[in-house]
């Protein structure tokens, strides 16, 4: 015996039990052989590993186990002791002097003989029928856990299979004494031997995926392999949708019944499984029996006559050739389900285009309804919602987001509806209404839509739901949520035939519609200083891109141009609406559909198009808010007005830019578009108060000197006091990586700092180590995010430590700043400070890890995580490469030692930055590109990649470019 770790428990058993030396270890226990001081006789301890015995904890391990002592079987090595010493948990076994299942099939080097095959599944399926009667499942069925002694099959472990089990089921159902499961959830199965259901993560497994084990076992004896090898996700798939080769393709010497037997035990539904090991045991023998019994003919013919017999056959036989068609339909759409449809889901999920993968997953569960692989996909690709109608009877259809688009008939209201994630269309027709048309994005837990009538007034108008509401554009300093009620707002921009009915009606003569003062430079004009400026190219009154005051011919139907502030509210006063507040169009425009929006919208052209299409449209169903002209805005910065949504000749960036200028500006390119608020409206008056904006020319701002960086990164020194590390949690459910909760003392404040560690079962150490640092919805949430919703996963999978820190005001640690936008306080600065420090802290604790190799550590951080990164690689050496997803430099000032700006040309390793074009968060131009050409990295050392997207990255595009620079500037990995 050579682990010291284990002298504890030696010294606490060696009254009972004198431990000898290690004779095996697997991924739950090592197995240690001892000698039974009392009874004089070898037996076999198994000690629980660690980890796996602090998550389930002793009570519950002893209580469960002790119930498996009373499986007594001739097939079922007995459990004949078991206890907690020296903080250990072990169980006792006979000492069983022979070999695994596993090692026979190594020495056969191929199939075993199939008498000796089949005797061993036999013994296998007797054992499990024993303990299936008893309402034990294994869980766990596999070559490793069936020992041959002489001619019998042992099969070993079902203690921890149930203790283990019974545990998670105590967490997942809340009762107290379980929570550490709660967290860890130790997951047992072996990948290769895993049922689909447990590949799945169905927690609810029963005796059948033991069946399922045991087919896979069988198979493997009867042919020399298990039907799925690989990389353990791999496997898992296949498990879950892969078609294995049929036993006969792959071992034609076994009989024809048996190899139909073992493909049944791994059915992928549970269903279409045998239900019980003892229907398997009587099919086996059913088979092996000779047969002996009279011909079915023969019986028939004695009781009903020759002419009867071959009638009865004749239905017989029509019956099972129909039976036999099914059949053959169900495998065949069953086949092209998996080896088809499955794989273009996933691919088509991968790559964001989830209107595509919707319509593939139900035309595959169309022809294989009971498919468990599509269940499990259901949820990625899909959601349930509910939509009422006023009236109700509306005929609901969508449609992808693109156009030109097919329309797909869902229902009528009211129902619960199954529509494609993403960003889609969604229409409501009724007769004698006006259909409703809207954009979502984002699952609803349901909606009430109100259809207008199409006698009803503001026909050219919709309606957007209230709600709190806040201005989220760049440029804009931190501003309040305003509850806004519910508001009409202009299908479609203004345009010149609207406008000429203003003109005609001599509306830049009447003064009621000049309800503002007009100003320039300081100084209120007379009113009749104030029209001669309103005219057009002819000095007659009206926008000023027109000419005799009119518009061109042909132009009806174009958004009107030309016009100021002033022209644009004194319109909407003629038209009894109003400017709309930038609270009120941001949401209707919806910004944070952009990607969906700006590419069917006009932006850079010679010339704006016709109102009355169904292009460039907003969530509510409103049109070309986006392009086309800017639009007016009630609120003021300063002595300009905010003008929004960018025009026609402008980038595709300003749809979100809060812009302003001069009311006075009467430039081709302004048009507008009106709201009506409800009459007893309660929006407070603050959303239509001046509203304070700023705007950073990162082209000609400046880092600060050496000198003056110096003592700006000062504010990041630590005192190194001890990291105090302590494992709070260890999860095992997954069969490629654990993950362990770390947490270590940060250098100020007193607190714990909470570290998922992610480790790759696959590995060869020391490894790579990637750090992430995640985006602003980590301040919002309580709980920690999955890793495969930023793609850590693929960064496990590649052979590398995945590093994720719960950063000061993240997640699960207290809420102390109230939003993440920049600002110039104390309060940011000093949590800029913690960031930074808890990232170096994290560095600290890796270099603790025999596992990690610190010669090569990435950042990666996404969005938020993105912008924080100059100030984080600039200040820490240890880091050599950094990935960045939809990062960018952003507007809000903030004091010198936080400003990002200051740290940008520190930078020395190589970045990657990966880019949407339509980014409504950090513009291509005005941020992403600065923050790139500032980077203080070697021009050969950045790369940036921009797609056809908003503020996320396509996950096969992040993964592939990821994984390549990591390779490139860390080295490839061992795996």
């Amino acid at each position: 015996m050579t682990d010291p770790t284990l002298q504890p428990l030696v010294d606490a058993l060696a009254d009972r039990y004198r431990i000898e030396r290690e004779i095996g270890a697997g991924g739950m226990a090592t197995v240690y052989l001892a000698e039974d001081l009392k009874h004089q006789r070898s037996v076999a301890v198994k000690v629980l590993d660690p980890q796996l015995a602090a998550s389930v904890g002793a009570e519950r391990f002893l209580r469960e186990i002790r119930i498996t002592a009373g499986l007594q079987h001739p097939h079922i090595l007995t459990l004949i002791d078991s206890g907690e010493a020296a903080g250990f948990l072990y169980y006792v076994m006979p000492f069983a002097d022979g070999r695994s299942l596993r090692t026979r099939l190594r020495e056969a080097g191929g199939p075993l003989p199939l008498d000796e095959a089949l005797r061993i599944l036999r013994e296998i399926l007797d054992a499990l029928a024993h303990a299936h009667a008893q309402g034990l499942v294994h869980r766990d069925v596999k070559p490793e856990n069936v020992m041959l002694v002489e001619r019998h099959a042992l099969v070993l472990d079902f203690g921890v299979a149930k203790a283990v089990s019974a545990a998670r089921e105590g967490a997942r159902s809340g009762r107290a004494g379980d929570g550490a499961l709660t967290s860890v959830g130790i997951s047992l199965g072996t990948p290769a031997y895993m049922a689909p259901e447990q590949a799945a993560g169905d927690p609810d497994v029963d005796h059948r995926a033991d069946i399922y084990s045991a087919g896979l076992v069988a198979y493997e004896m009867l042919c020399g392999a298990v039907p799925f090898t690989g990389r353990p996700q791999e496997v898992l798939a296949a498990q879950v949708s892969g078609t294995p080769a049929t036993l006969h393709q792959r071992a034609p010497q076994v009989p024809a019944g048996i190899a139909k037997l073992v493909m049944q035990c791994l059915a992928k539904s549970p269903d279409n499984r045998p239900q019980s090991a003892e229907a398997i045991i009587g099919a086996l023998d059913a088979l092996l029996r000779p047969a002996a019994a009279p011909s079915l003919f023969g019986r028939l013919e004695r009781k009903v006559g020759r002419v009867g017999a071959f009638a009865v056959i004749g239905v017989v036989g029509a019956l099972a050739l129909g039976a036999v068609a099914m059949v053959t339909k169900q495998s065949r759409d069953q086949r092209w389900v998996t080896t088809v449809a499955i794989p273009e889901i996933l691919r088509l999920a991968d790559a964001g285009r989830m209107d595509s993968a919707f319509m593939w997953h139900e035309r595959a569960v169309a022809r294989a309804p009971d498919d468990t692989a599509l269940a499990t996909l259901a949820r990625r690709v899909g959601w349930d919602t509910y939509y009422g109608s006023e009236p109700t009877g509306a005929q609901v259809a969508w449609a992808a987001a693109d156009l030109p688009a097919e329309w797909h008939v869902a229902g009528t209201t009211p129902a619960t509806f199954r529509l494609p994630r993403g960003t889609i269309r969604v229409r409501f027709v009724r007769a004698g209404h006006r259909d409703r048309l809207f954009l979502t994005t984002a699952a609803r837990d349901s909606a009430t839509v109100m259809l207008a009538a199409e006698s009803a007034p503001d026909a050219d108008m919709v309606q957007v739901g209230g709600g709190m509401t806040e201005a989220v554009m760049p440029g804009l300093s931190a501003i309040d949520e305003v509850p806004l009620g519910g508001y009409l707002i202009d299908r479609y921009e203004v345009t010149n035939r609207a406008f000429k009915r203003f003109v005609d009606a001599g509306g830049y003569t009447d003064a009621q519609w000049w309800t503002e003062p007009v100003v320039a430079n300081g100084r209120t004009l007379p009113v009749t200083e104030a029209m001669q400026r309103f005219v057009d190219r002819t000095g007659r009154p009206g926008p000023s891109s027109w000419e005799g005051g009119t518009y061109p011919i042909g132009a009806d139907d174009l958004p009107v141009g030309g016009l100021s502030w002033y022209e644009a509210n004194a319109y909407a006063r003629f038209a009894g609406k109003e400017l709309p507040t930038i609270f009120h169009w941001t949401r209707a425009a919806g910004t944070y559909a952009m990607p969906a929006i700006v590419p069917q919208s006009v932006f850079g052209v010679e010339a704006p198009r016709p109102i009355g299409g169904t292009l460039g449209m907003s969530p509510p169903g409103t049109f070309d808010m986006a392009g086309n002209v800017r639009e007016w805005i009630a609120n003021a910065f300063g002595s300009q007005r905010f003008i929004l949504g960018g025009g026609w000749t402008d980038q595709p960036y300003s749809f979100t830019d809060a812009y302003a200028q001069d009311p006075l500006d009467r430039s081709a390119i302004n048009g507008l578009r009106l709201m009506k608020r409800a009459p007893k409206d309660s929006t407070p008056p603050v959303a239509w108060a001046p509203i304070a904006r700023q705007f950073r020319d990162y082209a000609r701002e400046r880092p600060v000197s050496d000198d003056v960086y110096r003592g700006l990164a000062g504010v990041y020194a630590y005192d190194r006091i001890p990291l105090d590390a302590r494992v709070e949690a260890v999860d095992s459910t997954n069969a490629d990586y654990t993950v362990e909760r770390v947490t270590i003392a940060t250098p100020y404040g007193r607190e714990r700092m909470p570290i998922y560690v992610y480790v790759p079962r696959r590995r060869v150490t020391p490894m790579q180590a990637v750090i992430f640092y995640p985006g602003s919805n980590a301040f919002y949430s309580e709980v920690h995010s999955e890793v495969r919703t930023v793609s850590g996963d693929a960064i496990l999978n590649s052979g590398r430590i995945f590093v994720w820190p719960v950063y000061a005001s993240q997640f699960e640690r207290e809420h102390t700043l109230d939003s993440d936008s920049p600002r110039e306080t104390a309060t940011y600065r000093d949590h800029v400070a913690m960031w930074v420090k808890d990232v170096h802290r994290t560095l600290d604790y890796l270099e603790t890890r025999r596992d990690v190799d610190m010669s090569r550590i990435a950042y990666f951080g996404n969005s938020f995580g993105g912008r924080m990164a100059p100030i984080m690689l600039a200040t820490e050496s240890r880091f050599k490469a950094a990935v960045l997803t939809v990062a960018g430099l952003k507007m809000e000032r903030t004091r010198p030692e936080s400003d990002p700006l200051n740290y940008l040309p520190r930078v020395r390793v190589p970045v990657l930055m990966l880019n949407g074009e339509y980014d409504h968060f950090f513009p291509l131009e005005t941020s992403q590109k600065p923050f790139l050409a500032m980077l203080g990295t070697p021009s050969a050392q950045k790369r940036h990649v921009v797609f056809k997207g908003g503020h996320s990255v396509p996950r096969t595009l992040l993964i592939t470019e990821s994984l390549r620079w990591l390779d490139t500037y860390l080295g490839p990995t061992a795996r």
